[in-house]
């Protein structure tokens, strides 16, 4: 990869190297979402083993192209309520209440704290931060893994309104 192709993947141009004259530097990031920590939870099988294989990839890249000032980091969000996903993960009012209890914090993440987050690691202010994965829960994830194992207490009658949402689409 030449100077050109890493100028292909810059999304703008960061700040002047000193002494350098009117070079730029490349400064691409990517940021990227994902739960559950490499050692899953009960009921996310398929979802963990995919974003498992996305942190390898993000670690990975983050060495490999650290040469061409290409930083790459993570971001591990614990419960941050959406509507398409919360109706489907928490089936029930007395569920969520069960979850916001069971975080540390006792409340789930709020999407400004997510955004401003992201905001910092593409910002100038975390140029030396790379291949790192940030975790944002609250806690959660320090109390104990399995976010979702606590789906176990269910009722057979709540799985099947699982699953008869689960066919709506």
């Amino acid at each position: 990869m030449g100077e050109s192709a890493g100028e292909q993947l810059t999304f703008g141009s960061g700040p002047k190297t000193p002494g350098v004259g009117s070079e730029k530097t490349a400064h691409t990031h990517r940021v990227i979402q994902w739960e559950f920590r490499p050692c899953g939870s009960g009921f996310v099988v398929p979802s963990a083993c995919a974003k498992a294989g996305v942190l390898a990839m993000t670690t990975s890249l983050a060495v490999e192209w650290a040469k061409y000032n290409i930083r790459l980091n993570a971001i591990a969000p614990g419960p941050f309520p959406t509507e398409g996903a919360w109706s489907r993960l928490i089936p029930s009012k007395q569920f969520e209440e069960h979850s916001r209890n069971s975080n540390p914090m006792k409340r789930f993440g709020r999407h400004e704290e997510l955004t401003n987050l992201a905001a910092f690691l593409i910002s100038d202010m975390a140029q030396y931060i790379n291949g790192e994965c940030v975790v944002i829960d609250g806690g959660q994830w320090l109390q104990g893994a399995g976010e979702f194992n606590d789906l176990l207490m269910l009722p057979d009658s709540y799985w099947e309104q699982l699953e008869s949402a689960r066919g709506k689409k």
